[in-house]
């Protein structure tokens, strides 16, 4: 049995719990007692009775906590009120933690059979626990902190959305065609990302929006146009730069064409 001592060795709990667990990040100390979880605060009064099969902090939000009660799983706050309330899933977990708002995934069995595929859903809470956007997506991605996401449909199409779910790139682009990664694929902060659609290449904003419709049958490297303001195009065998603006700077007349800097 465990109990709690402060560290001047006064004893706070007796030795009754089974169990007791605080990842050294949270204000509150999580108990177990005849197979049931609970919580404790740091003076070791009881907060929330144990009650839960499973009880789990969400990381980066030190308020939540993931429970699980008659084989249904969800997000209870600090004072134990049902934020998600519990549904019969496998698992809900958690990205993009670092904005006031992040993508929840929820696992589940299709049907609620055993024998039934796993399926992963995503949808978009806020910090208080409120769906801006239930799980109906494959998978989310943000892309910029006001809010817009790469997400992926049930057939696994991409496009963009925002925080309420709506399209504003509809699903029209193959898995994968998205990404605001740097070269290094290290850190997610370009503005904007070069598409294939149809046969023909366009640029698309982190906010959404097509800032070069997909016309060309080659684009330079978007770093260039986060940098410079403008990129490299080839039509028709020809090779010209346009600027973001979608104002042609060097028309498509040159069999090759290159920056020498400063341009």
């Amino acid at each position: 049995k465990w109990g709690i001592i402060n560290r001047n060795g006064v004893l706070v709990t007796n030795a009754i719990f089974d169990s007791i667990e605080n990842n050294g990040f949270e204000d509150i100390i999580r108990f177990k007692i005849n197979n049931l979880w609970g919580i404790l605060n740091l003076d070791g009064k009881e907060t929330i009775k144990a009650q839960y099969d499973l009880l789990q902090p969400v990381y980066g939000i030190g308020k939540f906590k993931k429970a699980s009660i008659n084989n249904c799983t969800g997000i209870i706050n600090e004072h134990g009120d049902w934020v998600i309330k519990p549904i019969r899933c496998y698992d809900i977990d958690f990205k993009n933690i670092e904005h006031n708002y992040l993508c929840a995934s929820i696992l589940m069995l299709e049907d609620q059979d055993e024998e039934s595929e796993e399926v992963e859903k995503w949808g978009i809470i806020d910090q208080n626990g409120n769906w801006l956007c239930k799980p109906i997506f494959n998978s989310l991605e943000i892309i910029n902190a006001s809010g817009v996401f790469i997400a992926q449909d049930e057939n696994e199409n991409e496009g963009i959305i925002d925080l309420n779910g709506f399209w504003l790139i509809k699903p029209e682009l193959e898995a994968g065609s998205l990404s605001f990664w740097d070269e290094d694929f290290t850190y997610h902060k370009l503005m904007y990302c070069t598409v294939e659609k149809d046969g023909k290449w366009g640029v698309i904003s982190n906010e959404g929006k097509w800032i070069l419709n997909n016309e060309f049958d080659k684009l330079g490297d978007e770093e260039e146009l986060l940098e410079k303001g403008i990129i490299k195009f080839e039509k028709n065998g020809k090779n010209g730069w346009i600027d973001k603006n979608g104002v042609i700077r060097i028309p498509a007349i040159y069999e090759e064409i290159y920056s020498l800097g400063g341009f």
